[in-house]
């Protein structure tokens, strides 16, 4: 059994966790180990199954050069990651992989 604090009650692991779009946008999404990536600014949604496969994250400045990615003059590119990528949601989204391990499906430009 898992607490979920938007309800204040507890719930079964196997119980989905629903979210609206506009919880996800704008949370912080963070690596395993503790590197804040950016923000969630957007999703793809599989329109046969209706479920999101990929977040879109708007990358903060300090994480391009570890990510090997391009300063570019004005703002930060936005990358696309995988929901199997995600180990969890919570107040932010944590990520499976290390920085140094991350991989994207798509690098975006801002």
């Amino acid at each position: 059994m898992g607490f979920c604090v938007e309800t204040g009650r507890h719930r079964w692991h196997s119980e989905p966790m629903v979210r609206g779009h506009k919880k996800l946008l704008g949370l912080r999404v963070v690596t395993q180990d503790g590197t804040t990536l950016g923000e969630v600014d957007g999703f793809d949604i599989d329109t046969e199954s209706w479920a999101v496969v990929a977040l879109a994250v708007h990358l903060d400045r300090h994480v391009l050069e570890p990510l090997k990615l391009a300063k570019p003059m004005f703002g930060t590119p936005t990358v696309k990651i995988g929901v199997s990528s995600v180990a969890g949601v919570g107040d932010s989204v944590v990520l499976k992989a290390s920085l140094a391990d991350l991989s994207f499906l798509d690098r975006g430009e801002s």
